[in-house]
């Protein structure tokens, strides 16, 4: 009997011991998966679009917002309507998907299964899955960069329609770039922001002027002694202008042999061929044309060794180079009404704007300007100080913060950019 009663009492011991444990490991596994699902709320994907993955400015300004998304551990995919060079540089931090049409529709359904609930459509081009994306429960926020001129040309205006009725937001990089796409519509009751895009490419430059200046000229084999460098940084086509600053090299080396020229960029051999037979062939010796530039470093020395930023471009959204000049104290002349960054680019505070595509006008400002020590001193200062102040991860936290608000489509705006 005695055994009988011990043996009871044994079991009973296990059994509550297995109690405890069981509750134990109930709590254990009910806290774990409290903490995952409240992660997950947290941490829901970001789907990236963008048409393309061409080494120009959207694709690029969307290449670093995925660099700043993989280092601060924010989930995320990129899916492009076309293929193209940059895709093994957004390979480096995601997944990268080529998809458009029916298929896109497809992959947008089934990602948003596994928690990627956000999107940022980068452009007007691929703002026409804008509708769709809604309907299947994403929150949207769509990056403009393209003018009027652009839209219709390429018939975009129903891929504008579709992007103020769905997103969220709609964000433009400059008042400039906001004006023109009211152009395209009839319809001023969306929810948007105006924000600079911010300075993404170049950080702090720690060479001197002189120490870049060699550096180039060990790189290219070239003399720079006694040289005033201009510079322009783009892929050579019509809408940057490479035809007007060679023609303004042309007209300078009549005047000032001494004001050299470089342009970084793909294209530029194909175009120069058309240029060729407008202009005295001798100038030719004061241009440079090093091709697309990836290397950080060597960009920076081009930066840092230049007197101005010679922007040619006729139609310009913002322009991220303005920044990336700035940031090495580098001044930028313009022409006047042509883009966003007029917000920047201040007669006698920051630069100089010049009359729409005159040659003559953009040769005597910048020999006047190259010239004038005192007054580059003081621009340089000024451009520092607002490259400092458009910080690009300030940039991205904004995006982030839009994303996770929503918008009410009321028409509301604010120009989230420093005025001087």
């Amino acid at each position: 009997m005695n055994k009988y009663i011990l043996f009871i009492k044994k079991t009973t011991l296990v059994k509550k011991i297995r109690l405890v444990y069981y509750r134990f490991l109930n709590k254990k596994y009910y806290l774990r998966y409290l903490k995952k699902k409240k992660n997950k709320i947290e941490e829901d994907g970001i789907i990236l679009i963008t048409h393309n993955l061409n080494r120009a400015g959207a694709p690029v300004l969307l290449l670093y917002i995925a660099r700043y998304l993989y280092e601060n551990n924010i989930p995320f995919v990129v899916m492009s309507l076309e293929h193209g060079p940059l895709f093994d540089d957004f390979a480096k931090y995601s997944n990268v998907y080529i998809k458009r049409g029916y298929i896109a529709k497809i992959f947008f359904k089934k990602m948003h299964k596994k928690k990627y609930t956000r999107c940022i459509c980068n452009t007007v081009v691929s703002g026409n899955y804008c509708g769709y994306l809604k309907r299947e429960g994403y929150s949207v926020i769509t990056l403009i960069h393209e003018m009027e001129n652009y839209i219709l040309e390429e018939k975009l205006e129903n891929n504008c329609l579709e992007i103020i009725s769905n997103s969220d937001y709609v964000v433009f990089p400059s008042n400039y770039v906001y004006e023109s796409f009211l152009k395209c519509i009839n319809n001023t009751k969306f929810c948007y922001r105006i924000k600079h895009q911010g300075l993404f490419l170049i950080d702090e430059i720690t060479q001197t002027k002189e120490e870049s200046v060699a550096f180039i000229e060990e790189k290219y084999g070239i003399n720079l002694k006694n040289k005033k460098i201009v510079i322009n940084v783009a892929t050579a086509c019509h809408r940057k202008g490479f035809d007007l600053f060679i023609q303004t090299l042309n007209n300078l080396y009549k005047k000032d042999k001494n004001i050299f020229f470089i342009w970084v960029g793909d294209n530029t051999e194909v175009y120069l061929k058309n240029e060729k037979n407008k202009i005295d062939l001798e100038c030719l010796n004061n241009l440079l044309l090093p091709g697309y530039i990836k290397d950080k470093e060597l960009i920076k020395a081009i930066y840092n060794c230049s007197d101005l930023l010679y922007l040619t471009s006729r139609e310009e959204p913002f322009g991220s180079i303005v920044l990336e000049a700035f940031s090495a104290g580098t001044p930028v002349i313009a022409f006047n009404g042509c883009g966003g960054y007029m917000d920047i680019v201040k007669k006698d505070y920051s630069g100089e704007l010049i009359n729409k595509f005159d040659i003559e006008d953009a040769s005597t400002k910048i020999i006047k300007l190259v010239n004038d020590n005192s007054k580059m001193e003081y621009l340089s200062k000024n451009c520092k100080l607002i490259a400092k102040s458009n910080n690009f991860s300030d940039y991205c936290c904004f995006l982030l913060n839009l994303l996770n608000e929503g918008g009410k489509n009321d028409g509301t705006c604010v120009n989230n950019y420093t005025m001087f």
